[in-house]
């Protein structure tokens, strides 16, 4: 078990993850909401980024599921898991760099596609059927965004869709039940508010990435040297050999047929066993790869016989 700094170093690790955990939520309700504006806006903005809210909402759940993988190396003090977990988390934060490039390239396009998204929404307004896809979306922007037109009110005009001085009813500062909108239409135009909505959510995006990568960097750093320490523990404090055999050959009577792991203390009759099983696959080879350091092989009474400690 580790001692002195290290073992502070292993509970702000433990701790690191319950942030990760947290901040995967954010990540996911952000890419969630991100999703849900852009399928809302799809027929005004023709190149959307739903590759980008998708990767947000990959990238949250990773580190949601991984923040276990941490939690449990630290506690367990495990230096295979902790090895494991700082390379997920490098790529993760390799993923995340790669996105945060992504949604800046899009910030910088963001008013030219709102401006070409809303226009052809207003040229293909129906005045007689306010059901369609087209009416029903630029309705509620211009609702909720508190907008009118693209530019300005007088777009409509422009397209020729109503009479002078007259709008659609969503464009009413004030509600109106009437078929037309004839008095305090909204002043601003719907590309600024459009613009300033979707970049308020690319800041909250981009703010809650910046946090999660420092985090990251912070939690690398630890369960690396924790798990340097953990294996100095073992050279430290584990003189042992490690034997790889079948069944009958150091394995205790009765145990599961196949390929067997003994880890032996070396002492005398009250020496320390533990057993466990591996199918003979790609697992004994991580297995042993997760011992630390010096492993030599030798042949001993015509079996094999993986001894830690060093090499003879």
């Amino acid at each position: 078990m580790v001692s002195g700094g290290m073992s502070c170093v292993k509970y702000l690790l433990f701790a690191f993850n319950l942030v990760f955990v947290i901040f995967g939520i954010l990540l996911l309700y952000s890419g969630f909401k991100t999703i849900a504006n852009i399928d809302h806006y799809h027929l005004l903005l023709d190149e959307a980024p739903h590759n980008v809210a998708i990767a947000l909402v990959i990238v949250g759940f990773a580190i949601f599921a991984v923040a276990f993988l941490g939690c449990c190396g630290a506690i367990k003090e495990n230096a295979c898991m902790l090895t494991s977990f700082s390379s997920i988390i490098l790529v993760i934060l390799l993923i995340e760099l790669i996105g945060a490039g992504l949604i800046f390239a899009f910030k910088s396009t963001l008013k030219s596609a709102a401006e070409k998204g809303i226009e052809g929404a207003i040229a293909k307004y129906n005045m007689t059927d306010n059901s369609t896809d087209i009416n029903v979306i630029l309705d509620d922007i211009q609702k909720n965004l508190k907008c009118c037109g693209a530019v300005n009110a007088s777009d409509w005009q422009l397209h020729n869709k109503y009479p002078a001085d007259t709008y659609p009813p969503s464009c009413c500062a004030t509600e109106t039940t009437a078929k037309f909108c004839t008095t305090d239409p909204y002043k601003n135009g719907c590309i600024d508010k459009l613009e300033a909505d979707v970049k308020g959510s690319i800041g909250l995006l981009g703010g809650i990435a910046i946090a999660v990568a420092v985090i990251q960097l912070i939690g690398i750093i630890f369960s690396c040297s924790l798990s340097r320490s953990i294996k100095r523990e073992y050279e430290v404090k584990l003189p042992l050999s490690l034997r790889v055999g079948v069944e009958g050959e150091g394995l205790s009577k009765g145990s599961v047929p196949g390929v067997g792991m003994m880890l032996d203390s070396g002492g005398g009759g009250g020496a320390v066993r533990a057993y466990a099983y591996l199918l003979p696959t790609c697992a004994m080879v991580c297995a042993l790869a997760c011992i630390p350091d010096r492993l030599c092989i030798r042949e001993s009474a015509g079996s094999l016989c993986y001894s830690y400690g060093p090499a003879v």
